[in-house]
């Protein structure tokens, strides 16, 4: 077949005289300086925080048996695994910024990830930096009392038909001192927050690690409770699976933050061989840090005590429901924990591009 000659070659875009063919302008981009070692970090930065210690409690009183407390965090890593090996996919196919935002938008329209990407802005991650930075607060004010949120520095009725008043606690300025230094830093560029993000999730580590060791090498104080007979209250079918379905719950909310890496796709160099492997490597690293530490729990509590030591904060209110000893002697690794989120979140919002300067509509 013969192509036309007008089809065959256009005519060169006009330019400067003597230029030639005008290339078209590259437009900014981000800085893709987050290797492996990154990616892997920021993953289980992620996720890490401090649902480890405080949803053992919750999945004690569901399914009262230390062998099926370890499986069901074992099946939610499994599952967790599953869903990075998915994203890791995804991030090959669409290596930009956005994540889920992008997978939407790419499969079924602009609107969807339109929607979700205000709705992640206004009430997902925004949420959960705020009850992240209160739960922060909270810890803290067990060492420092003035950002305990029992510590009510302002109160201010509003309205006279409405019987609320709004109050400001220690809690909540401590929360917004925490956003508001790690946006400073990550502001700075995508070295410095890296390098933050990765100094707090070295320490998280750290301190699970050595907390599930020493609990694996000190004298078991509970013996036999994985294999112990499962309770008359889960002898059915339908009551077990129901008790590890409840259970599951707390565990996927305690391994939520897998796929935040995909945020900053656009920010990797070679997305194609470090996306999936700091998907798959942070997401196993955990799971195993997860399995450690429920181990070590079961070796030092009765599962009857675990269930009473332990309360996730309930919806009606911000405040730990572990008394103020608990909450002192499990600051150290929940405080450093709480910045699962904050730091994590502010790792992956757009930073300065290559040229120095921020994405401009130009």
């Amino acid at each position: 077949m013969t192509i036309p000659a007008a089809a065959a070659a256009e005519p060169p875009a006009p330019g400067p005289p003597g230029a030639g063919a005008a290339s078209p302008r590259p437009g900014p981009s981000l800085l893709r300086g987050l290797g492996l070692w990154d990616c892997v970090l920021l993953t289980i930065g992620s996720v890490v925080g401090t649902g480890i210690f405080l949803t053992p409690g919750d999945i004690a009183k569901v399914l009262p048996h230390g062998g099926l407390m370890l499986l069901v965090w074992a099946a939610g890593g499994l599952l967790a695994l599953a869903g990075a090996l998915t994203f890791a996919e995804l991030g090959v196919l669409y290596p930009r910024a956005g994540g889920l935002y992008e997978y939407l938008k790419e499969t079924y329209g602009p609107i969807w990830g339109f929607l979700y990407g205000w709705t992640s802005f206004l009430v997902i991650m925004s949420g959960g930096i705020a009850a992240l930075g209160v739960a922060f607060g909270e810890y803290l004010g067990s060492f420092l009392p003035f950002f305990s949120t029992k510590h009510l520095l302002l109160r201010v009725p509003i309205g006279n038909w409405i019987d609320w008043t709004w109050t400001l606690s220690g809690g909540q300025v401590a929360a917004v001192l925490a956003i508001l230094l790690l946006t400073g830093v990550n502001h700075f560029g995508l070295r410095e927050g890296a390098g933050v993000q990765n100094a707090f999730t070295v320490l998280k580590i750290g301190s699970i690690a050595a907390f599930a060791a020493l609990g694996l090498l000190v004298r078991p104080q509970v013996t036999g409770a994985l294999t112990a007979p499962v309770p008359a209250s889960l002898a059915s079918p339908w009551a077990l699976t129901s008790a590890f379905g409840v259970a599951m719950i707390a565990v996927l909310w305690t391994y939520d933050g897998w796929y935040a890496l995909t945020c900053s796709a656009g920010e990797i160099r070679d997305p194609a061989r470090n996306l999936p492997r700091g998907l798959i490597y942070g997401t196993a690293a955990v799971t195993g840090l997860y399995v450690l530490l429920d181990l070590a729990y079961t070796r030092a509590l009765s599962v009857p005590a675990m269930a009473a030591s332990w309360s996730r904060p309930s919806a009606a209110s911000p405040r730990p429901s572990s008394t103020p000893r608990a909450s002192t002697c499990r600051w150290p690794r929940t405080a450093t924990s709480s910045r699962r989120s904050r730091s994590s979140i502010r790792a992956t919002a757009p930073r300065p591009t290559a040229s120095g300067r921020r994405p401009s509509g130009r």
